[in-house]
């Protein structure tokens, strides 16, 4: 089954694309349409302005421009971008699996255009994520970052790609060259260095993002800063007996605790790559156990919430094979968990065909 959903996946993506952040109908406030540009979720045109601005709030009340997937969001990056990950690694697995040829010179080619072609590659930074038109000079606010925050899963494609010969050498230092430049960025920029900041997820998913790109790059100093940054914020967003305090107070608890649980095992396997253990304190395996318990103690809460119970499969997978912890093979039993679809959607942080990515 897993197999055959990748493969009629790959078949799409295979005619899908190219993507650029020239595909747009908006653009940044740069007037480049080669910069990356995004707008605040719950910021809408001023009604009470001929020119719409500034832009007001309407808290929780997302406007379309910024939701991936729709057509409206054609006037922003977001989509374009997240289109851009899926078919590189889905082209990839695919071709891997299968031996396609044809899949593999494709995600190569998505490749090429988002990163490396002078007239459609994106700029190395995020000056203009989440824009709230007439505020801040129209720049950008620290938490669009995390939009970018699956660029993290690409490097192990470039590498692949690389090593097989669908890159060449002088594609893939310009790959390493973008990512030097985007690191730079991420580590200079007054946004980033607010998100660096950050207690929640975004600060976790900032450290996925720079750890990614500094594994990739060679930079050993930042990938140092990273995994110190890491030890230091595990037990302040993940407490003694597992429960996340910063999660536990938005109004989407179950979500938030996920996601970030979720970041925090990519996060790890990223540092183990490198003989860093974030596992030592038990704390990451608690929150699994803290999340489940939620959910068994809240199931209506939890569906209220629209939360998917089957999110905590990949979890619970995930670290029952880094810990051989026999409650979960006892916990994924349940009816709860059953029959997680291979593809999540992009916000609950799990990479796509995860079944794969495990079992590599």
């Amino acid at each position: 089954m897993l197999d055959g959903t990748l493969l009629s996946i790959a078949e799409v993506d295979l005619n899908a694309g190219p993507y650029s952040v020239c595909d747009k109908t908006g653009c940044a406030p740069s007037g480049d349409m080669q910069d990356y540009y995004s707008l605040g979720a719950y910021w809408w045109p001023n009604p009470d302005t001929s020119d719409g601005l500034p832009y007001v709030r309407r808290d929780c009340e997302r406007n379309p421009v910024t939701e991936l997937y729709r057509e409206a969001s054609e006037a922003c990056d977001k989509t374009s971008m997240q289109r851009m990950v899926e078919s590189v690694i889905s082209l990839t697995l695919c071709g891997m699996r299968h031996v396609r040829q044809d899949m593999l010179v494709h995600a190569s080619d998505l490749i090429r255009h988002w990163f490396l072609r002078p007239e459609t590659a994106m700029n190395p930074h995020m000056n203009f994520a989440q824009v709230r038109p007439g505020h801040d000079d129209n720049n950008g606010a620290p938490q669009g970052i995390i939009e970018a925050r699956d660029l993290a899963l690409l490097p192990d494609f470039f590498v692949y790609l690389a090593a097989k010969g669908f890159l060449d050498a002088a594609e893939f230092e310009g790959l390493k060259g973008w990512c030097s430049q985007f690191l730079g960025w991420l580590m200079t920029h007054p946004n980033a260095r607010r998100e660096r900041q950050a207690h929640n997820n975004h600060g976790t998913n900032y450290d996925l993002l720079a750890g990614a790109l500094a594994l990739f790059t060679g930079d050993k100093k930042c990938l140092a800063a990273v995994a110190a940054r890491a030890k230091k914020r595990l037990p302040l967003q993940i407490l003694p007996d597992g429960t996340q305090p910063h999660e536990l107070k938005r109004p989407h608890k179950f979500h938030y605790c996920a996601y970030t649980l979720q970041s925090w095992l990519l996060l790890a396997e990223l540092l183990d790559a490198v003989g860093i253990s974030l596992w030592d304190n038990g704390l990451i395996e608690k929150a699994s156990l803290s999340l489940w318990g939620m959910l068994e103690g809240d199931i209506e809460g939890a569906k209220a919430e629209g939360f998917v119970p089957a999110r905590l499969r990949p979890i619970m997978v995930h670290i029952e094979q880094k810990t051989g912890a026999l409650w979960a093979k006892d916990t994924l039993q349940s009816a709860l968990l059953a029959k997680p679809p291979v593809c999540f959607h992009p916000y609950t942080g799990i990479p796509p065909f995860w079944q794969v990515v495990l079992d590599a």
